[in-house]
C-alpha cells in the first residue's frame, strides 16, 4: 500500500523521451517490477528502445551485494530503464562489459543536461561528476549514486519485433520521477559502496548484476542464452533493466562525511524536486538510447571509443583500490587500466617487493584512502 501523500510521478519531458513509462506510487524495487513485468510479457522493449519504470517510493531497493537501500520523497533519484541488446552481443565478452559503462555515461549526461537546462551551474564552475568502476557515479571524490544493470531472459513470447510490440510502447500514464536514499555506512574500502543504487531483485530469470565481462549471477558467468537458461537463440533480444540511484536532496547532515555527497551540496539554482528529476530521467533516456543505438550498430568499433571517453573520467584509475569477490575473497592494488574489454588491471605487491598486474572482471572495486 502506497504512503499516504506519496503520488506515482508524473513527468512530461520523459514521457516524451521514452518508448513507455510505468509509474507507481510505490514498490519495493523498481528493478524488480520492470523484471517481473518484462517476465509476464506486461512491457516489452526492442532493441535500441528505453521504457522506464518509476515510483514515487522504493521500499526495499538492492544494489550490488545485496546492499539495501530505502527512498526518501523528494531527496532521491531512483528509476529502472528498460531496454533491450542481441543476445550475440551479451554473449560476448570482449565487449559486453560496455553495456554497464554506457550506463554510467548515460547517466552523467542526464545530471549534466538536467543542471545546463534547468539554469543551474556547478558550484566549483566545472562539472566534478566522474564513474567509479564499475558501477558508481562520483563527484569531487565522493559518491554521488550508483547503477546496477540486470539482463533478463523472459518466454518467446515477451520481446517480439518492433511491428508486434509497437501498440505496446505507446508513452502511458504519468512518467518517471524517484528517490533513492544514501546509506549510512561506508564499505571496506573506504566508502566506495556508499550511496544509492537503484536495486534488483533475484528474480531466477534475471542475473543479479552484469559487469566488465558480462552478466553475472551470484555463483558465476552466465553469458546470455548461455547454458542453463534455456531460453531463445544468439538471434534474439535480450532484455536489460539498468537501475540508476542518485542523491540529490539528501540533507547534509545524513550525508556520510567524506564518502557520500548530494548534489544540493554540488551545484546552485536548482530547479524543484519533480522537474529536476524529469529532467534528469528525459536526459538519460535520451543518452542511452542514442548510446546503445551507436553501441549496437558496431560493438566491437563502438567498444574502442567507449574506452577512450571512460578512461578519462574514471576514478579509479591511478588509486589505489581493493576488489571485493563474492567469496568473501579480496585484492588489493593500484588500479592502473581500463582494459578493452571493460575489465581493469590492478598493479598488485606480492610481498617479496614484486608487483604483479591483475584483471577484474566481476568484483565490487572501492577506492582505498589516499
Amino acid at each position: 500500500m502506497a504512503t499516504m501523500g506519496t503520488p506515482a510521478p508524473r513527468l512530461p519531458r520523459t514521457q516524451r523521451a521514452a518508448a513507455r513509462v510505468v509509474a507507481v506510487a510505490e514498490t519495493p524495487s523498481t528493478n524488480a517490477l520492470a523484471q517481473r513485468m518484462t517476465m509476464d510479457g506486461s512491457l516489452r522493449v526492442t532493441a535500441g528502445e528505453v521504457a522506464v519504470v518509476s515510483t514515487g517510493r522504493q521500499t526495499a531497493g538492492r544494489g550490488r551485494l545485496d546492499h539495501t537501500w530505502v527512498s526518501r520523497p523528494g531527496e532521491s533519484f531512483t528509476m529502472s530503464f528498460v531496454t533491450a541488446v542481441p543476445q550475440a552481443v551479451l554473449a560476448d565478452e570482449s565487449v559486453n562489459g560496455w553495456i554497464q559503462m554506457l550506463a554510467g555515461l548515460a547517466a552523467l549526461d542526464g545530471i549534466e543536461e538536467a543542471l545546463a537546462g534547468g539554469g543551474a551551474r556547478w558550484r566549483g564552475g566545472v562539472s566534478p561528476l566522474a564513474l567509479k568502476w564499475p558501477n558508481d557515479v562520483f563527484a569531487d571524490g565522493r559518491k554521488l549514486g550508483g547503477i546496477l544493470c540486470q539482463a533478463c531472459f523472459p518466454g518467446a513470447d515477451v520481446i517480439g519485433s518492433a511491428d508486434e510490440t509497437d501498440g505496446a510502447n505507446a508513452a502511458d500514464g504519468s512518467d518517471t520521477a524517484s528517490e533513492a536514499d544514501v546509506a549510512s555506512e561506508a564499505d571496506a574500502a573506504g566508502g566506495a559502496g556508499v550511496a544509492v543504487t537503484a536495486d534488483g531483485s533475484d528474480d531466477r530469470n534475471c542475473d543479479s548484476a552484469m559487469a566488465a565481462g558480462g552478466p553475472r549471477s551470484d555463483n558465476g558467468t552466465i553469458a546470455a542464452g548461455g547454458p542453463g537458461n534455456g531460453r531463445g537463440s544468439a538471434g534474439r533480444d535480450t532484455v536489460v533493466v539498468v537501475g540508476i540511484g542518485l542523491n540529490l536532496r539528501v540533507p547534509a547532515d545524513r550525508v556520510p562525511g567524506g564518502v557520500a555527497t548530494s548534489l544540493h551540496l554540488l551545484a546552485d539554482g536548482l530547479p524543484g524536486a519533480d522537474e529536476l528529476v524529469d529532467r534528469i530521467a528525459a536526459g538519460i533516456v535520451a543518452s542511452l538510447g542514442r548510446r546503445l543505438a551507436e553501441f549496437l550498430a558496431d560493438p566491437r568499433d563502438a567498444a574502442v571509443r567507449l574506452r577512450g571517453e571512460v578512461t578519462p573520467r574514471c576514478w579509479t584509475l591511478g588509486r589505489r583500490a581493493v576488489a571485493h569477490y563474492l567469496d568473501g575473497s579480496e585484492l588489493e592494488g593500484t588500479a592502473v587500466a581500463l582494459n578493452a574489454d571493460a575489465s581493469l588491471t590492478l598493479r598488485v605487491a606480492d610481498g617479496a617487493g614484486h608487483e604483479t598486474e591483475r584483471v577484474v572482471r566481476t568484483a565490487d572495486v572501492g577506492v582505498l584512502p589516499q
